[in-house]
């Protein structure tokens, strides 16, 4: 028998037992080559209140001017939302009304052209 531990924050945290040779697969991601939003040439940030109410309001960073599609999806993978936004070169914004959703978790993904982003919002019941 095996105790798996993993360092989080140099405190050792236990994460699994190993009985045998085939109970048990560690995969380790080392995400060292990825690179953050800072340099794409769109992004949207954490929305604002989250998890909300009603309304959340979200940032997202355009290279260019011209249309982005802003679309919502439930954890199941259905669309529920679809909105086209005239994004302006820089910091943009919008304001998400989620009143008719059901509480829990949503995807949001900001596209335009070949670029895509995608950030997690929660509605609160």
């Amino acid at each position: 028998m095996v105790d798996v531990y993993v360092l989080v924050f140099g405190i050792p945290v236990k994460v699994a037992t190993a009985i045998d040779s085939t109970s048990l697969t560690l995969v380790v991601v080392d995400d060292s080559g990825i690179k953050g939003n800072e340099n794409a040439s769109l992004f949207v940030r954490h929305n604002i209140p989250n998890p909300f109410q009603s309304e959340t309001r979200i940032g997202y960073y355009s290279e260019k001017t011209g249309p982005v599609v802003f679309e919502v999806y439930s954890l199941l993978g259905e669309r529920v939302h679809t909105e086209i936004l005239n994004a302006s070169r820089g910091e943009n914004f919008l304001i998400f009304n989620g009143q008719k959703l059901r509480g829990g978790s949503y995807f949001y993904l900001l596209r335009s052209g070949s670029n895509q982003s995608a950030g997690i919002m929660v509605r609160a019941d």
